[in-house]
């Protein structure tokens, strides 16, 4: 067996390149991070000369009404400034939601971001899962939810949900909200930039139906932390007297205002993420012993079938090859077979399939045909991930 590198559970989250670094003995520029789900292309190219010119106004406080910001958001939405509210990244609102809205219950459908459960747990909330299963690529059907439904709950999804990448039917989820008017249904869409936006819930919003935005991962800005929620005003109004003032920086918000207007960057962020999670997926089915799922975002769920390794023991074999992945065994829904890779460019996923290629078909050549991409590797099985373990990024 594998000499397994050390872990604790303080590295719940995928992108942490000090621990990374510290793991592998490699310094953080020579890594490869694929346990990370940031835009590929990396920050638009006005970032730097944006900040650079808005360096000046810290030495005062930020307009405590992110004045700026929430116009260009409800520009961009259509909708009014009243129904905006901008935050220090989605987190902070995840973490706001079930102190201010009064829910007794979560309704989670898992495997699920993290963030979902934990501050529902803190606030004393009562959590309930869906599980979603393999059979089917991990797809939600929003109507599973209705017999579930109970009044003063809480409903939280991902669109497209992390770690499966898989989005569900928009239409489907405003007729089971509007139906169920006395429970709050609160949809994440920070990855929805990722796809073609015909998913979104942003649109014909119903009055209990709330939308998380992150700008962090679309925009290749995590270290700049920004997000925002769009909802009716009386939640906006809740939640934001449990917010702190001056919650958004100075240099965040000027960041913000341009990148919601800057239509070119997402188109081509679309463009290349869908085909190089395409080729992603056509060159990691190849290899034994994979099931790669259909995903929609710009990351993969892959599940690992191997006589000697899973996947932990996979991801110290190719952390000490300066190549880092995402073990999801600590995703309530998921088991140790499990992990997620994120999209990246052309050569560096190249390398990745390389590193994967010598561990589990060493016999083969190192090299990868450019063929016409097959989506659909779906696995095939029973439900796995009884236990429940704390859900991570």
């Amino acid at each position: 067996m594998p000499e397994q590198f050390p872990h604790t559970e303080q590295y719940r989250h995928g992108g942490n390149l000090r621990a990374l670094s510290s793991l592998s003995g490699r310094a953080p520029h020579e890594l490869l991070d694929f346990s990370a789900n940031i835009n590929p292309l990396g920050p638009p190219d006005w970032l730097r000369p944006l900040i650079e010119s808005r360096i000046s106004e810290l030495v005062h406080y930020p307009d405590p009404e992110a004045s700026e910001l929430v116009a260009a958001i409800a520009g961009r939405h259509r909708i009014s400034a009243e129904q905006v509210l901008v935050a220090n990244g989605a987190t902070e609102l995840l973490h706001l939601l079930p102190r201010a809205l009064g829910c007794g219950s979560l309704l989670l459908p898992v495997p699920s971001y993290s963030d979902y459960e934990t501050p529902a747990r803190l606030q004393g909330l009562t959590v309930e899962r869906f599980t979603l299963v393999p059979d089917n690529g991990f797809l939600l059907e929003p109507q599973q939810l209705a017999l579930l439904l109970k009044p003063g709950q809480m409903v939280l999804l991902g669109q497209p949900n992390n770690p499966t990448g898989r989005t569900f039917d928009a239409a489907a989820l405003r007729d089971l909200a509007a139906s169920h008017p006395a429970s709050l249904f609160v949809v994440d869409e920070s990855f929805i930039g990722f796809t073609d936006c015909s998913r979104s819930l942003q649109q014909d919003r119903p009055p209990n139906l709330l939308v998380v935005t992150s700008l962090t991962k679309l925009y290749a800005i995590p270290g700049l932390r920004l997000g925002y929620l769009t909802a009716a005003e009386e939640h906006i109004r809740k939640l934001r007297a449990f917010l702190p003032t001056w919650s958004v920086n100075s240099l965040a918000r000027a960041v913000g205002a341009r990148a919601v207007q800057d239509a070119e960057y997402l188109q081509r962020t679309r463009q290349f993420v869908t085909q190089q999670r395409q080729q992603l997926a056509q060159m990691l089915g190849q290899l034994p012993g994979l099931t790669v799922y259909p995903g929609e975002a710009n990351f993969l769920l892959l599940r690992l079938e191997h006589p000697l390794l899973d996947a932990q023991q996979l991801a110290d074999l190719t952390l000490k090859q300066g190549i880092a992945l995402r073990v999801c065994s600590n995703f309530s829904g998921l088991d140790q077979r499990y992990f997620r890779v994120a999209v990246r460019t052309e050569v560096e996923q190249q390398q990745l399939y390389g590193v994967l290629q010598t561990i589990l078909a060493p016999s083969r050549p190192r090299s990868v045909k450019r063929q016409t991409p097959a989506i659909m590797f779906q696995g095939t099985g029973s439900n796995a991930g009884k236990s429940i373990l704390t859900a991570a990024l």
